[in-house]
């Protein structure tokens, strides 16, 4: 399980947002504007030094109810490229690049994505946490690259094959570890935004909370039903979000 703890941690960084937003310097760079860690992340593996990336939203933040400012209004109109998750993670988005303002591309990388409902029947977008679905998104980014700078093409390929490389062997690596682990099963003390994680690695779940919700605490039922199966299953761990409280954590183990 320790295992596990130290392979999963890549994911869950994507998942929660970690990670540093350096602001572009002026240039002559390809200008983008990701709203997430993840497209920021893969951007900036693919395009090398030929962009100046932003990521809009700091980490931690709540990007359903994110309202940019207009010091982010000014950075999304100004870029040539606006990576975004598309309207079930941002539905603020979409007012702004109908903006005639707005001068730029818009990329949802999830577009040549099934998005799978949750309990809710919401579209659940966190698809960057299955390895596979990481390399779609990054082949939209990398063909909304090489459409605004063809010139550059070959090196956005290369890197883009370098990177899909790692992410199939992260694939590889999460899939044998899986397969010989004792238990496949995970609690999450906190949101479930792993869908696509579980479900492309035949794990089953339990969590206090869906990926969308706004509750705090989760039910007397629930918390029942989530301390029988740490002792039924006999789990020596409990997953959460790095940025959230592990408040209910602490109530379950």
């Amino acid at each position: 399980m320790k295992r596990l703890i130290s392979v999963i941690l890549p994911v869950f960084l994507l998942l929660t947002g970690c990670g540093a937003s350096p602001q572009p310097e002026v240039s002559g760079k390809i200008k983008i504007v990701a709203t997430l860690f993840p497209q920021y992340d893969f951007a900036r593996e693919i395009a090398g030094d030929n962009a100046d990336i932003t990521l809009l939203l700091p980490p931690g933040t709540e990007s359903h109810a994110f309202e940019p400012t207009p010091s982010d209004i000014i950075k999304i109109n100004g870029c040539d490229i606006f990576l975004y998750t598309g309207d079930e993670m941002e539905p603020w988005a979409a007012e702004l690049i109908a903006s005639p303002d707005f001068g730029g591309e818009a990329v949802n990388v999830t577009s040549s994505i099934y998005l799978d409902e949750d309990d809710d029947h919401d579209k659940d977008p966190h698809v960057w946490t299955d390895p596979y679905l990481a390399a779609v998104m990054a082949d939209n980014i990398a063909g909304s690259l090489k459409a605004f700078d063809p010139a550059n093409a070959e090196i956005y390929n290369q890197n883009l094959k370098n990177y899909k490389e790692e992410l199939h062997s992260l694939d590889s690596d999460f899939a044998s570890l899986i397969s010989n682990a004792r238990v496949k099963e995970m609690v999450f003390g906190g949101k479930f935004a792993l869908h696509y994680f579980i479900k492309r690695y035949r794990l089953g779940y339990m969590a206090a909370f869906d990926s969308c919700s706004n509750e705090t605490e989760p039910s007397a039922r629930v918390l029942s039903s989530l301390i029988h199966e740490i002792k039924q299953n006999d789990l020596n761990a409990v997953f959460y979000d790095a940025l959230e409280s592990k408040k209910v954590c602490d109530m379950i183990c």
